[in-house]
Order: C-alpha cells, then structure tokens, then sequence
C-alpha cells in the first residue's frame, strides 16, 4: 500500500488530531473522511477512501483474527501486542527492518449492552472506534502509542439492547506499530452483516446469503448401479445433511457443503424416481427429484448345434 497511496510514509499528519472524519459511520460501515482533513492528512477524500475499502492495483485484502484473553485482576478481556505487524511477508512486502508497515486493521462486531462496560485502547497511528455508529474513540493522525477510555454508561444506551462496534486502526509510518486494549464489553462473533435479512448475522448464519438451492441428477448406471450427483446452488459455511429416498424403499443421507456423489445398487431393473431432501436450520429446506433406470446387462446366449455328416 505505502508504493500506491502517499497517505502513507508521505506527507505525515504528525500528531494526535481529532476531527479527521465524521461523527457518525458511514452506509458501508467505514469512516467518513471530513473534506477539511484533506490536503493535511491525507491527499484526498479519494485517497483516504483506498484504506478501508479493496481497490484492485492499491491495496490487498487479507482476513486476519486476533484473541482478546480474560484477565482476571483486571477483570477485562485484554490484548496487547507492542509488535503489531499482521502482514509480515504478505501484500507489498517487508519495506522497513523485516516489516510491512502501512497497513489498516478493521474489526465489525456487535455486544449487548448490560450496563457498566468500559473500553480503553492504547496504540498507534490512526485509531477510530464507533459504538452504535456513534464515534468514541477519536485518535486520528501519526503519533506514538497514544490511549482512549471510555465507559458505555455515558452513550444512553438501553441495557439488554445490542449494538454494533465497530474498529478502524491504521499503521502509517515505519517507526513502530503497536496495539492494546482492555474491555469489559463481551462482543459478539457473529457481526452485524445480515446480508439475506433473515434474521441471522452473516458470521453465525450457515447460508448467509438465502436459502439452499438443492440440485439431483442422475449420471452413470452399470447394471443395477446408479450414480447420483448431489449439488448445492447456495453457499454454505457448514456442512448439511441431504436426504436421499432412491424410489425403492431404501434412503441414504449424505454431509455436503457444495456437491457429493452418491452409488445406489436396486435389487430389481426397472424405472425409479429418486428424490433428494435438505433442511437445515437458517438455510429453509428444498427438494429435487429425478427418474432413472437400470437393468441387468443380459450376456449373449449361444446354442450348441450338432452336425451330423451322413455316412
């Protein structure tokens, strides 16, 4: 990133500085850029845009996890890593003394609120927290370690309500990289994205993206042998469990996450219709059916014939 875009490694917003985007997160979930930090912290509102967003030729995108642990004194989750390089060896390259500085680390989450949950960071560069889409934490520019602290009682929050948290952390100068924080706020795995509205959040939802789309053929049949191809047309996470009833009075079920193949031998020849069944829950439920035949192949049959040569 630091070879494509200037806000990096360039000309540097040095400094804590508040006010560099705008209050509330915006339609996308990303921070919006205010018109009056550019040309001083960034080039752009277009440069800023390539931070948080993939933009081929600019940036890479990589997942990336990291574990808050249950510190018992402090009675918090905390983590703290005072060489917070997450994409050593990977995207550009290592630039500066074996790390690949300039990079943005992004978190999406959601917590219920329960009542006296606390949140403090600590780290550098560019830190922007948003709770309930409300900005919280405003750490903007290039600076050194740097700290936050704020507690969720002052955001009128309703207890047993659930809100999204969302995180947004840049590295921008080959100086260091560091990130800490420490919370009582329980987040949630399973995000805030429901991208099919049904109710399930994207992370925790096995089809996040609507109901399966079950497919049965029928392929290769040897005899009283039939191979069946099973397809699912919608992604899912975790594997499901199809039902298969072969018309004959015998069923199989089979664990796939996107196609399996399955054999049947029918006692008799003859036609069937096979029909294939899946229902899982967040996913709906859909059948498919197909007819087929098989037969035993009846070898050829030769009939001994005497000559009688007259004497």
């Amino acid at each position: 990133m630091p070879q494509a875009n200037a806000d990096f490694n360039g000309n540097l917003c040095g400094g804590i500085r508040t006010g560099m985007v705008q209050k509330k997160i915006g339609d996308d979930r990303k921070p919006v850029p205010m018109p009056s930090s550019a040309g001083v912290c960034w080039q752009s509102s277009d440069s800023f845009n390539m931070w948080f967003r993939d933009t081929p030729g600019v940036n890479y995108v990589f997942p990336y996890s990291i574990t808050a642990y249950w510190n018992a004194d402090q009675k918090s989750y905390t983590y703290n890593n005072p060489n917070f390089f997450p994409l050593d060896n990977q995207g550009y390259g290592d630039e500066y003394k074996g790390h690949n500085f300039g990079f943005c680390f992004e978190i999406h989450s959601q917590f219920t609120y329960t009542g006296g949950e606390v949140y403090s960071f600590m780290g550098d560069d560019d830190v922007w927290v948003f709770i309930n889409d409300d900005l919280v934490v405003d750490l903007g520019g290039v600076h050194g370690p740097a700290s936050a602290n704020i507690a969720l009682d002052s955001l009128s929050l309703t207890k047993g309500n659930s809100y999204p948290f969302d995180f947004f952390f840049c590295e921008r100068h080959v100086t260091g990289s560091s990130m800490a924080f420490s919370t009582t706020v329980k987040l949630d795995p399973c995000g805030t994205v429901d991208s099919d509205e049904d109710g399930i959040f994207d992370k925790c939802d096995n089809c996040p993206y609507g109901n399966l789309d079950l497919q049965l053929t029928a392929g290769a049949v040897s005899g009283r042998t039939v191979t069946f191809n099973v397809v699912l047309g919608a992604l899912v996470q975790n594997p499901v469990d199809v039902e298969i009833d072969f018309g004959d009075g015998e069923t199989t079920t089979t664990s796939i996450m996107i196609d399996s193949t399955v054999t049947h031998t029918y006692a008799k020849q003859g036609e069937y219709t096979a029909t294939a069944s899946v229902s899982a829950a967040g996913c709906g439920s859909d059948t498919d059916s197909v007819d087929t035949k098989c037969g035993n192949r009846i070898a050829p049959s030769c009939t001994r014939n005497n000559v009688i040569i007259p004497t």
